[in-house]
């Protein structure tokens, strides 16, 4: 998106022009050339150059049993140093725009110089302002007329001022987003780099000689740059934009058209290294949880995955070898580490193999629910046959004896003779029984409750019972030893009584000695 804008912004004074052409007061001449078309060539040429080696890196990383897959992809770093390196076209270019003499022979003097540094630069016979570049899908001439004045492009901020300042609030707006004057932002980042590094310099100041002004192709540069950044710091997806028909016509497709637009950004070089390598791969685990339907002995939840993935592998090998014919040469499958790899279409094929063996399972669901209805609709259908014998036999027996006079006697003294009504005294008959167990069932539930309480209770006591007995044989010797020592403290008394006695002896005997 960024070159095509960028190739929109060599040519962004026609559409001023077209806003301001009943002014008369601009008169802008435009060559036929191609200088529009190079840098979005440039862009889209970097872009590839991008998205191949991430697809070759993504195929390369996944190494099976010590060996990459090998693929190959076409380098467009050539054609790219062509257009953005020192000594390239678009540098060449800044130097003619900054010479005041500069004309479009010095141009393409210059330019000439790189037919021997590169094979993808060549001249053109018979015309003195064109060169040859050899582009990723085929060869392109480009005229260098005019190329240095769109480059300078000295009217932008002339046209942009006098836009600003129309009383029209619609075109006033036309260039308030800053994402429509890119190089403005460009200008501005530089600007803000070269106020960084001068800061805190002697003179505090920054020269404005030069900074000013830009070129429409050092402002690509710098937009190409920061978007090559972006992409090189994630993970890109790319989506390319297919013309169907030049005619702007719906349900028409013109085939050599879309063929050589696949050729031309990429698509047709990605198929191709995704061919030669394994772009199919998943892990045992989830390859075994996927497929495990396709051999009997393998369980969905297999503790060895890598194991049941090669089983399952060994048994459809012959038939996949059979069914997938590559032009490729190579395995179609290989186990690597952690996954495992296909070759293109093989994948798919494995995909038909179980939606075949989904289909055989559902039919078989399907037969048995068939049968078991059909069996259920023919004994249905032989029970409504015996009762329709049975009513038959019934109507057969009335209709013969309904005239016999013995059954019409019969018919009119039936309510004249009491009848029992067994069927209800059974029922009642049932019901009290039913009654008297579930009320059986009760009394045993609480005699069982019961004897276990009482049971529970008799333990308890016995327990009781024998606590009781340990604690009287306790107190029973607890009195006995203190009878025992009731009487040696009483033994024990007596002697105090004669020891102190014996002193009162001893001190009488020693007063008396003294005296």
């Amino acid at each position: 998106i960024n070159a095509e804008y960028m190739g929109l912004t060599l040519n962004h004074t026609l559409l001023v022009y077209w806003i301001l052409q009943d002014s008369k007061s601009l008169k802008l001449t435009v060559s036929n050339n191609y200088v529009s078309t190079l840098p979005t060539k440039s862009c889209n040429n970097s872009s590839i150059n991008t998205c191949l080696p991430l697809n070759k890196k993504n195929t390369k990383e996944k190494r099976l049993n010590g060996n990459s897959l090998i693929t190959e992809w076409m380098d467009k770093i050539p054609l790219i140093s062509l257009k953005k390196k020192p000594n390239s076209i678009l540098s060449f270019l800044d130097e003619e725009s900054i010479f005041p003499r500069a004309t479009n022979k010095t141009l393409i003097t210059k330019l000439h110089t790189l037919a021997g540094k590169s094979k993808k630069y060549a001249k053109v016979q018979f015309k003195d302002y064109n060169f040859k570049i050899v582009h990723y899908a085929g060869s392109v001439d480009y005229n260098v007329e005019g190329w240095i004045e769109k480059n300078k492009d000295p009217l932008q901020e002339d046209i942009e001022k006098c836009v600003k300042s129309s009383e029209e609030f619609f075109i006033a707006n036309l260039f308030q987003d800053e994402l429509l004057n890119p190089r403005a932002a460009v200008l501005a980042k530089k600007m803000l780099s070269r106020n960084n590094k001068s800061r805190g310099s002697s003179t505090g100041g920054t020269s404005r000689g030069g900074a000013s002004f830009m070129t429409v192709a050092a402002s690509y540069k710098e937009q190409l740059d920061d978007l090559m950044d972006t992409l090189r710091s994630t993970y890109p997806h790319f989506i390319r934009c297919i013309i169907p028909n030049l005619k702007k016509t719906p349900g028409l497709l013109n085939a050599p058209l879309v063929l050589e637009q696949l050729a031309c950004n990429g698509v047709l070089e990605g198929i191709r290294i995704s061919r030669k390598g394994y772009p199919n791969r998943l892990t045992y685990s989830e390859f075994v949880r996927r497929y495990y339907l396709l051999d009997a002995n393998v369980k969905r939840d297999d503790p060895n995955p890598q194991e049941a993935s090669k089983t399952i592998m060994k048994n459809l090998d012959a038939k996949i070898q059979k069914d997938v014919l590559l032009e490729e040469k190579g395995a179609l499958y290989q186990f690597g580490i952690t996954k495992l790899f296909f070759r293109h279409g093989v994948l798919a094929k494995l995909e038909e193999y179980r939606e075949q063996k989904l289909g055989q399972m559902v039919v078989a669901i399907q037969s048995g629910c068939r049968a078991w209805l059909a069996r259920s609709a023919f004994k249905k259908l032989g029970k409504q046959t015996n009762a329709a014998v049975i009513i038959r036999r019934n109507v057969q027996s009335w209709l013969d004896i309904r005239d016999w006079k013995w059954w019409v006697l019969f018919q009119k003294i039936k309510p004249l003779i009491p009848q029992m009504k067994f069927d209800e005294e059974i029922e009642n008959l049932k019901k009290e029984v039913k009654g008297l167990k579930e009320e059986l069932e009760k009394t045993q539930n609480d005699l069982k409750t019961v004897t276990d309480k009482h049971n529970k209770a008799k333990t308890d006591l016995d327990k009781t019972l024998n606590e009781l007995e340990d604690l009287e044989r306790q107190h029973q010797e607890l009195n006995n030893k203190r009878i025992q020592l009731d009487e040696e403290n009483s033994s024990l008394n007596k002697e105090i009584e004669e020891l102190d006695e014996d002193i009162r002896n001893l001190n009488k005997t020693k007063t008396l000695q003294e005296d």
